[in-house]
Order: C-alpha cells, then structure tokens, then sequence
C-alpha cells in the first residue's frame, strides 16, 4: 500500500485535476488523500464552489479523503500555505508520496530549494528590498545572482513556485516522502484558452459567472459535472462575493490602526494608509484601488 498526498483548491474540480490524479495511480499510489482549501482560498476570495461540493466531486473523481487546509493557511502567502498543507500531511503519519504539478521535473527544482533554505541568500534578499521592490521581485533578483538567470526563471512558473514551497517545507519538518512532479498537460496556470479537454481553473470561473455552469462540461470529469449539477439545483453553487461587500467594509471600517497593524504581514505603517482607504472606499474594488 501507497498513500499520496495532494495539494488542492478544485474550484472546480477539472480534467487536469483528473490527470494528476491517474499520474499519481500510475506512481504505485494505491489511495490519495486531497489537503483542499476550504470555503476562503490563497487569493483571499470565496471559492466559488461551496467546500463540501468540491469534496464530493473530488471523491467521486479518484481521491480516497479529502481534508480541509485550515483557514489561516489557505488563505496565506505560499510559503506558509505550503508549510501548513504539508504539515498535515505529515501529522497523518501515513503519507508516503507527495504528488504536486510543475512546469519543470524535479532535478531543476532541487537547486532553487537549496538556495532559498541558504542564509546566504537572505542577506542578498534584504539589499533588494531596500531599493523599495516587492518581496517577490527582490527574491527573483537575489536567486538571479546566485543560481544564474536561467535558473531563477523557473521560478516565475506559478505551479513551480508552490512545487518548490512544498519540497522547502517538506525539508523543513524532517517530512521525506517519494516526490513525483506531474508536468501539467494542457492550458498553462491562470491560461485565459483552453487546449482541448483542458482549461484553467481560472478560466472555468471566469467562464461559469459569464455562461452559466454548462459551459464548464467539456473540462470537467463527468462525476464531477453530475455533482456541480446537483449542487447549481441546490443553490449551494456559485458564490456570489458582492453579497458580502457591504458586511465585509463594514467590519473592516470598525478596526482602529493599532488592530490593522497586528494583522499578518502589515508593517511599514501600512495600516495607516489602509485605514484611510476603508474609510474613503464606497467599494471592495475602490479599497484595492486605494
């Protein structure tokens, strides 16, 4: 007996989803078990597909458990996602393979960890940053310095970034599972097309808030289908996140700058500028724009 672990969103569950899953089979993987977000996901937006749904299509579709990723994980930066999807993982104590999409095989993934676990480089990350870039920009020019940029662009791949926070955390908690990365088949990440059965979780929101569920079925396993199906009869599918604006400016507009300034990864006297932006916002998207 085998057990994988996989990292998920299914929002919604789709063919590629499929596809990784009969790569992971095909590994020796004799069950799965999906660590999925739930109802609130990395982007901080509401899934679109209530949680429960997208564990019965993910069930129905070859996974053997699906487990929840705790709130403050799932809607984390990366690093700390992947730290807490993993860790779960290995509190099971039965995970013996950890399957996860990559748009590059793992012997080129293997150098980048090294050099981000290095100390080394967080010295060189912090010149960076004081030319006033962002985090991500500073890091990609450290890895530049140290690996080469051919070697650092392979971090710019999205499903590479996660592949790589997943072995980091992994070599972090002394967790050593068989790694498989399953080179993603079809439209890219994020991919605004579709390449034939295959399309972008992305896309297949998009597509659903603009066409309605029927125009997802050709990328979609049809258990998966016949389950968002029921769940669109049930009206537990699609969110609809303008019906929280309102509740959610209203809470925000009732923190001071002190409760701003003890949320996660706020400093520099952001809060100030936050709170004067909830404040002035008649809107989710103008407080972005603030």
């Amino acid at each position: 007996m085998k057990i994988a672990g996989i990292v998920a969103e299914y929002n919604p569950f789709h063919n590629g989803h499929a596809y990784q899953i009969d790569r992971t089979r095909a590994a020796g993987a004799s069950h799965i078990v999906a660590v999925m977000g739930g109802n609130f996901l990395q982007r901080g937006a509401p899934a679109q597909f209530e949680k429960h749904v997208r564990a019965e299509a993910a069930l129905r579709c070859g996974a053997d458990l699906v487990l929840e990723l705790p709130l403050p994980a799932s809607m984390s930066t990366a690093e700390r996602f992947a730290a807490g999807a993993v860790g779960l993982m290995q509190a099971l104590g039965c995970v013996d393979l950890l399957s996860f999409g990559a748009e590059s095989p793992l012997e080129k993934l293997f150098p980048l960890v090294d050099a981000l676990l290095d100390e080394e480089l967080s010295g060189g990350l912090r010149v960076h940053l004081q030319t006033g870039v962002t985090f991500a920009r500073a890091r990609q020019a450290a890895l530049e310095q140290r690996l080469g940029a051919a070697r650092a662009e392979l971090l710019r791949h999205p499903n590479n970034i996660l592949g790589v926070e997943y072995l980091k955390a992994a070599r972090r908690l002394g967790f050593a599972p068989e790694l498989l990365a399953v080179p993603r088949r079809g439209a890219a990440h994020d991919s605004a097309r579709a390449s034939g059965r295959f399309a972008s979780a992305s896309l297949l929101r998009e597509s659903m808030a603009a066409q309605g569920l029927g125009a997802l079925r050709p990328y979609l396993p049809p258990a998966a289908w016949e389950a968002y199906g029921r769940a669109l009869d049930a009206r537990l599918i699609p969110a609809d996140p303008s019906k929280a604006e309102a509740a959610i400016l209203a809470v925000l507009r009732r923190l001071n700058e002190q409760e701003l300034a003890s949320l996660p990864d706020l400093s520099e006297g952001l809060e100030h500028r936050l709170s004067a932006a909830i404040r002035q916002a008649r809107s989710l998207d103008e407080l972005y724009a603030a």
